[in-house]
């Protein structure tokens, strides 16, 4: 449901009991609104990619998956994380900063240069969250030997790379689509420990009624994550 079926924008939603899933005692209801997002991201940083403690990781795009991405990561211990956005993320990269990560602005600065001046050999693993067709080669060409980028974000074009690079590089290219039921199960057991740094996400509260304009600030990138709420 809402992904090839319609989902839950109407007043009532009826399911199946097996799609219903009970959260942690106390769970902000905010929070649990972002839990759809966050499990794409911990399918991806969790059950595809793996993050190790210590390791580097760069995410490309700062929208709100690509943050949830960088949330996961530091609590997997990375030792650095990176999240790559365009000058149009001002604001989002402000937030990223706030999560603890380090940023860059591919406008105006060189992101393997950026990468390598903190870790040398370049980052242990990317993931490519923006779904742009040219994303793939910088992010490829940010790992060090042996890196492993997960495709995330959906492009629908075609995206170019060096195939001869990465055979001589031994890197990895991983596809991560969405998510299984396991997911859901893993990534609500984490929503309190995470609820700190996701509420940072969360931009706009607006009541059931203002659900146009919500969507109005999604597609004009004024927001990360708007959420309704009966309560607004």
């Amino acid at each position: 449901m809402g992904c090839h079926v319609a989902g839950g924008l109407a007043e009532r939603v009826a399911v199946p009991g097996a799609n219903v899933l009970p959260l942690p005692d106390g769970t902000d209801a905010h929070v649990a609104a972002i839990l759809e997002p966050l499990c794409v991201s911990v399918h991806a940083v969790h059950e595809r990619v793996g993050i190790r403690g210590g390791d580097a990781v760069l995410v490309m795009g700062a929208g709100p998956i690509g943050l949830l991405h960088a949330v996961l990561a530091r609590q997997a211990g990375a030792s650095a994380v990176f999240v790559a956005g365009v000058g149009a993320d001002r604001e989002r990269l402000a937030v990223a900063r706030e999560l603890g990560a380090v940023t860059i602005d591919q406008d105006t600065e060189d992101l393997n240069a950026k990468v390598r001046d903190v870790v040398p050999d370049g980052a242990d693993a990317g993931f490519d969250t923006s779904g742009h067709p040219v994303a793939l080669v910088p992010a490829l060409s940010a790992l060090r030997r042996g890196g492993r980028l997960g495709v995330v974000g959906y492009c629908h074009d075609e995206a170019p790379f060096n195939s001869l690079d990465l055979a001589l590089t031994e890197r990895e290219i991983l596809g991560c689509r969405a998510y299984a039921p396991a997911t859901w199960r893993r990534a609500a057991a984490q929503l309190p420990s995470l609820a700190a740094d996701l509420h940072k996400l969360i931009t706009h509260v607006l009541p059931f009624a203002d659900i146009d304009r919500g969507l109005d600030i999604i597609d004009a990138r004024a927001g990360i994550k708007v959420v309704l709420s009966p309560d607004a």
